[in-house]
């Protein structure tokens, strides 16, 4: 799913100092929050709405999940594609510390990255805030944007909560 959505976290100093200046002892904190904001953000989107009358087979066609378009022949014969590539457990995330900063996008300073994608081929269009077919917003799939948004506040606590861990492993060694 290649749609980059950029959510900086701000005022947590202490951390990114700590990351500075003992990067072995605060790293672990510092990826532990970043991988809870991750999965905060991908439990939503991994959820399939309830199935519609689009996904029952009392309809002359209809898409079953896992498995991909069906349609019944005049016979009453029941034939399908298999297209499906299983979009909720095609989510994948990724946490990374830059101790440099980012020249690429000139931060200075350590970064903490998380990325968070799918990689089925038709993720954009379901899930995406740009790309996302009207008929998915209408059936209720949430796209990466609104899970982001909804998780925002808990991601803050993940953050705060790594600096109160730190700060007291640091005063409590």
């Amino acid at each position: 799913m290649a749609q980059d959505r950029v959510l900086q976290i701000e005022g947590f100093d202490e951390l990114l100092q700590a990351l500075r200046d003992a990067p072995e002892e605060a790293e672990p904190f510092v990826r532990e929050a970043m991988l809870k904001s991750l999965m905060l953000i991908e439990g939503p989107v991994k959820v399939y709405p309830p199935a519609t009358q689009a996904n029952s087979p009392s309809r002359p066609r209809w898409y079953e999940r896992g498995y991909g378009p069906k349609w019944r022949t005049r016979a009453g014969a029941v034939h399908g594609q298999k297209t499906s590539e299983r979009l909720g457990s095609r989510w994948v995330s990724k946490v990374e510390v830059y101790r440099n900063g980012l020249q690429a996008l000139n931060i200075r300073g350590p970064v903490v990255e998380g990325i968070l994608g799918n990689n089925a081929g038709y993720a954009m269009v379901v899930q995406s805030k740009d790309k996302q077919a009207q008929f998915h917003a209408q059936r209720g799939w949430p796209t990466l944007d609104q899970a982001m948004d909804d998780a925002e506040e808990d991601i803050h606590y993940e953050f705060e909560d790594a600096v109160d861990r730190w700060v007291y492993r640091f005063n409590n060694p």
